[in-house]
């Protein structure tokens, strides 16, 4: 690899993420270049399925894209907190739903041309409903949606959430593995 990195600038640090300028150098030719990089915490995302097979979707607004979507619950990891616990947490706050098991099923970047965030996918069965504690700011209505119905969603953009798509793709295809860690 040709790029080494040189230093870095921080121009913006928040609760959720810092956005530094990365600057690299190529020895070989001498030449400068200058990566931004959002640097957050890690996150997971959950496929719920209930007892009959169907998954809990939930319409959630958002604000960057300032609209409603359609997605599967997920949430970041808090500094310290096993992605596994961050799952059950993020599933009961998100849906109301406790869940007896929690597998995982992978992991990916969601990102990674500018951000640093690792996403966990798990899936959770053996709900028993309980009761939703969304944060503050969060508008989130779960919708128990047939397996099928979700693969048709993702085929027509109606599910248009990049951590959705990936872990419904995921669970369909390949169904709760061992995580392998890098």
């Amino acid at each position: 690899m040709p790029w080494r990195f040189r230093d870095k600038k921080t121009l913006f640090t928040g609760k959720r993420v810092t956005l530094e300028l990365q600057h690299l150098h190529n020895d070989a030719t001498n030449a400068e270049h200058t990566r931004e990089v959002v640097k957050t915490s890690d996150a997971v995302v959950i496929v719920p399925v209930m007892d009959d097979g169907r998954i809990v979707l939930i319409r959630n607004y958002r604000w960057a894209p300032a609209r409603e979507l359609i997605e599967l619950p997920a949430g970041a990891i808090d500094p310290g907190e096993m992605p596994t616990n961050a799952a059950g947490r993020e599933l009961l706050e998100e849906t109301g739903f406790l869940a007896q098991k929690i597998q995982p099923l992978g992991w990916f970047y969601m990102s990674p041309g500018i951000l640093t965030e690792k996403m966990y996918a798990f899936v959770a069965t053996g709900l028993v409903q309980s009761v939703a504690r969304p944060d503050l700011g969060e508008e989130i209505t779960p919708v128990p949606t047939p397996l099928k119905e979700v693969l048709g969603m993702i085929q027509t953009n109606d599910i248009a959430d990049a951590k959705t798509v990936a872990a419904m793709l995921l669970y369909h295809t390949f169904g709760p593995q061992q995580l392998i860690e890098d």
